[in-house]
């Protein structure tokens, strides 16, 4: 599946491999998931593939989104607390210090697939003050990003 969800040629798995990757955060529990994705980010999980790492960066956000999807109002993040700490903590740790235009587009692309999710909870009365203490991770590995972009550019 990460090799799937870095498909960009065809419309149906365009379209159905992020849905596959949030039905699967939405019905597996953050810690059942966790371990095998946030090894796979840090390069730890099938290395010999190219696109494992990559791959596994962009499903996350979508696996993310769908763990909160199901949250009704009054409730909070703390179920996932434990894996978006191990996800900023790799990210922090082995992408953003190798990041290229290609893992730049899929970190930004996972990011705002979180921000988006978390927006529309916090929208419907969910408690998401968790998430704050990860904003300036988040901002710095935005900017990471878009300084890949300028440097690539020039």
């Amino acid at each position: 599946m990460y090799k799937a969800i870095l498909i960009t040629s065809n419309k149906t798995i365009v379209k159905n491999i992020p849905l596959c990757f949030r039905l699967l955060g939405r019905y597996v529990i953050p810690k059942s998931y966790e371990k095998l994705v946030i090894q796979a980010i840090r390069n730890e999980l099938a290395s010999y593939y190219a696109y494992t790492s990559i791959g596994s960066l962009k499903a996350f956000g979508y696996m993310f989104a769908g763990s909160i999807e199901l949250l009704q109002p009054g409730q909070d993040l703390v179920h996932v607390r434990d894996t978006f700490d191990s996800f900023i903590k790799a990210v922090k740790d082995c992408v953003i210090d190798s990041i290229d235009i290609e893992s730049a587009d899929f970190m930004i692309e996972s990011l705002d697939t979180i921000i988006t999710e978390l927006l529309k909870k916090e929208a419907e009365g969910i408690d998401i003050r968790m998430v704050r203490e990860y904003l300036p991770d988040m901002l710095n590995f935005m900017l990471a990003a878009q300084t890949c972009y300028i440097t690539y550019r020039l």
